[in-house]
């Protein structure tokens, strides 16, 4: 299904095929894109097909969702020091002007650390050992304000414009055209490129740690007391409620699950992010690594992108799977 991401649609996922607004009973795959335009207006290969597989189709508006950057925000208890940790409130990556949100305390062979998103901690540049400060330097954390170093950040597979090649090969062939583009006068060279990679990725995530009882509770603020290894899938039509640092406590309806998504990371780069949950809108710039609970504190996914319009989650499965997390 990513060929259909490369040809411009934001989301593709399982999903019911809606006809002039009222549901069908029949299985369709669900295409998000920008903004829907006429047949006349698309290139033939551009356009979707009515079925994919045997399965039809179903094209529906759904904004670019994108990492969110976090919005300033008064002081108050979730962008303050608190100590012992607890969810809900912010942290980043003190080697890096990042902030979000702590997701609380998870469990990996029987140690606890806290739990936040991938970017938070850093993105690709953030390392192994960085140490995570409670509030983030976004909030005013300094030095005095660090916890533990982070032990888990798996690498994203990035998508994006076309970067220098370094390949001998390709600065070869392009020496003859610029020699004779010199001798003309012409200020235009030709540079040898190459793509970015461009891979599926499960989990936006970052593991801290490791913390004792007195460092980092099960609370998560306003919510209670939740116990991460308790979890359970979200299932389409179920409300999911979240705790962050900048939108507080809200909740969405699930619209989408098992969805293949194209995620923002800024300028031109991307991720595609498959198997993930679709919610409605509520989450806000620093949300980012808030556990959506089940209204019973089930956990079901972990927030890490949004638009105005959905909230983006990693399905807590694949966040226990990729983690290792008890």
């Amino acid at each position: 299904m990513k060929d259909l991401l490369a040809k411009g649609a934001t989301m593709v996922a399982p999903g019911e095929k809606i006809t002039n607004g009222r549901p069908t009973g029949r299985q369709a795959i669900i295409i998000g894109v920008q903004e829907k335009v006429s047949l006349k207006e698309l290139r033939t290969v551009d356009i979707i097909p009515k079925t994919l597989d045997g399965v039809e189709t179903d094209v529906i508006v759904f904004h670019k969702v994108d990492i969110l950057p976090p919005k300033v925000m008064a002081a108050n208890v979730r962008t303050s020091r608190n100590r012992p940790l607890f969810g809900g409130i912010s942290c980043g990556n003190g080697e890096l002007v990042t902030a979000g949100t702590i997701l609380g305390r998870v469990w990996k062979g029987g140690l606890a650390y806290a739990c936040t998103n991938w970017h938070v901690g850093g993105m690709n540049e953030g390392k192994i050992g960085d140490l995570m400060w409670q509030p983030g330097h976004y909030d005013g954390g300094t030095a005095a304000d660090a916890t533990k170093p982070i032990v888990f950040k798996p690498e994203v597979i990035l998508g994006g414009g076309p970067i220098p090649s370094d390949c001998p090969i390709g600065g070869a062939v392009a020496m003859i055209p610029n020699l004779l583009a010199r001798m003309m006068r012409s200020r235009t060279r030709l540079v040898p490129i190459r793509p970015q990679a461009e891979g599926e990725n499960l989990v936006d995530l970052c593991l801290f740690g490791p913390f004792d009882e007195s460092e980092l509770t099960d609370e998560i603020y306003e919510i209670g007391h939740v116990d991460t290894r308790n979890w359970r899938d979200f299932a389409v039509g179920d409300i999911g409620e979240k705790s962050g640092r900048t939108s507080a406590v809200n909740s969405f309806d699930t619209q989408f699950i098992h969805a293949l998504v194209n995620v923002g990371l800024g300028g031109t780069q991307f991720a595609i992010f498959s198997d993930v949950d679709i919610f409605g809108p509520g989450a806000e710039g620093g949300d980012s690594g808030s556990g959506i609970l089940h209204p019973d504190n089930y956990i079901g996914s972990l927030l890490f992108a949004g638009s105005d319009l959905n909230t983006i989650g990693c399905a807590w499965r694949n966040v226990r799977k990729v983690g290792g997390l008890d």
